[in-house]
């Protein structure tokens, strides 16, 4: 499996190093305190026999079901989606600059928190 961002092409060609991804993506969401997420599978495109791109916009919410960011996200698919499709490609289109706006807007909200307990 390949995860293509603006920094360019990672790829996953074994279970450890896409453990280590997973366990990373976990610690930045748990940085900004995201508990829950849903999706919207905005298109389906078959691009060839047994391939198809599929378009998802991701939202992540705190414990106040708040949403803390969207994000895109397209999945290059192999093989028949009713009996198991395998992600082969991942294209995070903008995941990384979403994250960060809501890790900066966690940052500034700390912050603020800090000075109201701080003139309590």
């Amino acid at each position: 499996m390949t995860f293509l961002t603006r920094s360019g092409p990672v790829a996953f060609n074994d279970e450890e190093r896409l453990a280590a991804n997973l366990d990373a993506l976990m610690r930045r969401y748990e940085q900004i305190e995201a508990v829950d997420w849903n999706y919207t599978i905005r298109n389906v495109q078959a691009v060839g026999s047994g391939i198809h791109l599929v378009e998802i916009e991701w939202r992540f919410f705190n414990a106040d079901n708040e949403l803390l960011y969207t994000c895109d996200t397209s999945y290059f698919l192999a093989g028949e989606t009713k009996t198991g499709a395998k992600v082969m490609v991942i294209i995070a289109h903008n995941e990384n600059e979403e994250y960060e706006k809501a890790l900066s807007r966690r940052e500034v909200s700390n912050k603020g928190m800090q000075r109201t307990r701080k003139y309590s």
